[in-house]
């Protein structure tokens, strides 16, 4: 009788890895890219001679001058700093300053030279909230403005007809002293004087106002007669300066052919404007 089946063998080990597969074929090349736009046609420069000088004009596409060069001298500039600056409409010049600045700015639609920010122009509103009514720097910085208004009552000049030492000052700049000097010459009066309704007068923050004297009133003539028109014959103001008579000046701007300074008794009653410096 044949025996019983023996027990199965035990699994053999794994076999190595088979050989990898060699790369499947290149896939078929992809169609061009889309050509790009033309690109818009360049500006172009000339050259053009004349009278010993060139000028070498660049226009764009539109043959708009986008900037225009003159070799040799000319009112648009060639002095040393001037620039030229294209405003829109027309080359305008941005002259080099007469004294140091510290930047340009860009003041009233023009790049302007400034010692830090665009200064003041004559019938700006002043620091104060004034009037500005003088301009004595380059830059803008420094000058004159009036009180927006008058006071509400006129004054007499002085008490007396006393001579006031220090008051004869006539010229822009004099004002401030001449105001002192008639203040304390005048303060025996047993009313306001103008002197001394505008020493005692503040607005806006400052309280340095004074009388101006000949020509800062001048100054004040022009603001008043083209801004202001007062009526013919109502209105004269006082200026600080005093003529050895003694009189003392008035401004009278009735219309700009009589316009000009008179002397007055200082007992006459005017009107007073305010001016300060700054």
């Amino acid at each position: 009788v044949a025996g019983t089946n023996g027990a199965a063998g035990a699994t053999g080990a794994t076999g190595d890895a088979g050989v990898a597969g060699t790369n499947g074929a290149a896939g078929a090349t992809g169609t061009d890219g889309k050509d790009g736009d033309v690109g818009a046609d360049g500006g172009s420069c000339s050259v053009s001679r004349g009278d010993g000088q060139a000028t070498i004009t660049c226009k764009n596409v539109d043959s708009l001058t986008i900037a225009s060069v003159l070799d040799g001298t000319t009112t648009a500039g060639n002095v040393q700093g001037d620039m030229l600056y294209f405003d829109g409409l027309d080359w305008a010049l941005v002259p080099a300053p007469t004294g140091n600045a510290v930047s340009l700015s860009f003041c009233g639609g023009l790049p302007t030279w400034t010692q830090g920010g665009c200064g003041y122009a004559v019938g700006d509103t002043g620091p104060a909230g004034g009037i500005v009514i003088h301009i004595s720097d380059e830059f803008g910085l420094h000058g004159l403005e009036v009180a927006p208004a008058s006071f509400d009552q006129n004054a007499k000049w002085g008490c007396h007809d006393n001579l006031v030492i220090g008051a004869a000052g006539g010229a822009v700049g004099s004002g401030r002293l001449n105001t002192a000097a008639i203040a304390d010459s005048m303060a025996d009066c047993q009313e306001d004087t103008a002197a001394r309704i505008v020493e005692s007068f503040s607005f806006g923050g400052y309280n340095d106002w004074f009388l101006p004297s000949l020509d800062e009133g001048s100054k004040l003539l022009i603001h008043i007669f083209t801004n202001e028109a007062p009526a013919q014959g109502t209105y004269r103001f006082w200026t600080s300066t005093q003529i050895p008579n003694p009189n003392s000046s008035a401004y009278n701007p009735w219309t700009w052919s009589e316009r000009g300074n008179l002397y007055y008794p200082p007992q006459d009653s005017w009107t007073v404007r305010a001016i300060r410096a700054f």
